[in-house]
């Protein structure tokens, strides 16, 4: 079989990692083989992901040989995703126009990041397209950790892209005119697209399975760790609760707020889609992904929907070699959307290409590939016979021409090299700033409560009313108060092993956090300031008494304050407090 009918496929997933090869036969993809391992690290740990996912891989490979074409997927949480309108040109000046909405779409400049595009719809007069990007040190740490395993990719793939790819492969036969929305529920986020007649939509939003976990583990108060296998020992019935137990309460809280959230955000795209396609939405939901195989989700979904919602199903358009088994294939197979997405190019090659692949790299690897055929054309002139030489002698002066230029060819790819290995360096050195600020990426959903249920406290404070001497009710004068500071302290609290009768305490982050309530003191004289202490002290009551129900504070620990008279008309109240166990910010 031709190597250019078989790709060889790596899925980097936030949970798992898998490495099929695929091939091409009669206008049907077969599964040549398959491997699909989970990742066991802390997902709250980004830090951590590349190094679990280089041991994986580095595994699989030792038995599992590329063949083909090599095409890694990144991850959606690493992608930058937009939808843009550009006018219809021709194809040689379509790069171009694009890169000019891209510079105003991300929030990054373009020479910090490798992006690419993939035409949506057109009307003869304006296209939609579709933009992917990584960062660009991201796609270069990516990609060095791929070749630092022996992998040497020819593109990288966005997962986000292969969804809609996925989807007209299975329906190449029998293709739906009515609109259908799929939803590939991930770790840490959500794919939709919106797929109809005219084109698709992309829309990636950052909730998946991880927030079961994240509530689960607010809830209960347990590490995100011990949530996590908590939430799969349950739903995998490997652990029973009795009726009424608060633990199961829980996990089906978890689960049922989960469903809410997802299903708001399908919501508010689904009523957008309708705005832009005369008031037509989709009518029906096909889902895909890990985060989908929670129980009772694809019924809540429906139910909060309005319209059938079914499992993407593969398995009748894939055929199976004799080394893939069918269960290993329906065990995994929404797992397999991505991958099966990035093969239907062997069958639909009229698809877009989409490459990540950062181009110095990408330079590098195509002088690499040539330099064999250097050495060889090297070898057949050194032994071609000497008649043949005579006929060249002719062509020297071309000859030398050419050499001088692939020398110079060398060298210029040879200081390019050199850039690469100095900028690998630095990158490393800033991965460790990187590393320390992972916590904070962890918490990010965490930080959208902290500031909502912040801004209720302020709300209290701000709203608070006095009885004026004629009895009437009136905005208190303490009232001007406003949050001018917060500053976050965390610190690392290694775990200690088991010993004798005391439990193994897993390492952890205790989290401090300082607000600054700035207060306005309005009858401080402007000619002779001095600070009213007993106005102070019952602000300062105030502010506390208003954070007595914060619940980002730990329970039965002490909120200490500090004052800051630097300017007596406007003081300063520094409020600390530690942060409760499970609401780490």
């Amino acid at each position: 079989m031709a190597n250019n009918a078989v790709k060889t496929i790596i899925n980097c997933g936030t949970t798992q990692v898998s490495v099929s090869i695929f091939s091409e036969s009669a206008g049907t993809l077969v599964l040549e083989s398959v491997v699909v391992e989970n990742l066991v690290y802390d997902y709250t740990s980004e830090a951590e992901w590349g190094t679990a996912i280089s041991g994986v891989l580095r595994r699989i490979l030792s038995t599992q040989k590329p063949r083909g074409e090599i095409v890694v997927i990144a991850p959606g949480q690493m992608l930058l995703t937009k939808n843009v309108k550009v006018p219809q040109v021709e194809k040689s000046r379509r790069r171009q126009i694009i890169s000019f909405e891209a510079q105003n779409s991300f929030p990054f400049p373009l020479d910090e990041l490798v992006w690419d595009s993939q035409v949506i719809s057109s009307d003869g007069v304006e296209e939609e397209v579709v933009l992917f990007a990584l960062k660009k040190q991201n796609a270069i740490r990516f990609t060095n950790l791929m070749r630092s395993i022996g992998v040497t990719p020819d593109t990288i793939q966005p997962a986000t892209s292969l969804d809609v790819q996925a989807y007209r492969y299975i329906t190449r036969n029998n293709p739906e005119t009515d609109p259908v929305l799929i939803v590939n529920v991930g770790a840490h986020t959500t794919n939709l697209t919106f797929v109809s007649e005219n084109g698709f939509g992309i829309n990636n939003i950052s909730i998946g399975g991880n927030y079961v976990t994240q509530k689960l583990a607010e809830s209960t108060g347990v590490p995100f760790q011990a949530a996590e296998q908590r939430k799969l020992s349950y739903f995998k019935g490997m652990v029973h609760f009795a009726q009424g137990d608060p633990a199961e309460k829980a996990i089906t809280d978890a689960a049922e707020a989960f469903s809410r959230r997802l299903s708001q955000e399908i919501t508010r795209r689904v009523i957008n889609f309708k705005r832009a396609n005369k008031n037509v939405g989709p009518v029906r939901i096909l889902v895909s992904g890990r985060g989908a195989l929670l129980p009772g989700f694809t019924e809540k979904l429906s139910d909060l929907q309005k319209m059938p919602v079914e499992f993407l199903e593969f398995a009748p358009e894939v055929r199976l070699s004799p080394l893939v088994s069918p269960d290993v294939f329906e065990e995994n197979k929404c797992e397999l959307q991505e991958a099966i997405g990035e093969a239907a190019r062997l069958v639909l090659p009229d698809i877009d290409a989409v490459n990540l692949l950062p181009p110095e790299i990408a330079e590098e690897i195509a002088f690499k590939k040539k330099v064999p055929f250097f050495v060889l054309a090297g070898i057949l002139f050194a032994v071609a016979p000497w008649p043949v030489w005579a006929h060249l002698r002719s062509n020297a002066s071309a000859l030398s021409k050419e050499i001088a230029t692939q020398k110079a060819t060398i060298a210029e790819y040879g200081e390019r090299e050199t850039q690469i290995n100095e900028a690998q360096e630095k990158n490393e050195k800033l991965l460790s700033i990187v590393d320390k600020l992972s916590d904070s990426l962890a918490g990010r959903f965490v930080w959208n409560d902290f500031v909502a249920e912040l801004q209720g406290c302020m709300a209290k404070l701000q709203g608070r009313t006095a009885t004026d001497e004629y009895g009437d009710k009136v905005p208190a004068p303490d009232r001007h108060v406003w949050i001018s500071g917060v500053n976050v302290d965390r610190k690392f609290v290694p775990g200690k092993a088991a010993s004798g009768k005391e439990e193994a305490v897993p390492a952890s982050v205790e989290t401090t956090v300082t607000l600054q309530f700035s207060m306005l003191m309005p009858k401080v004289d402007a000619l002779n300031p001095r600070h009213d202490s007993a106005e102070f002290e019952k602000r300062r009551d105030v502010i506390v008494e208003a954070l007595k129900d914060f619940s980002f504070i730990e329970p039965g620990t002490t909120i200490s304050t500090k004052p800051d008279f630097a300017k007596v008309n406007v003081p300063v109240l520094n409020v600390t407090f530690r942060v409760a166990n499970g609401k780490g910010i």
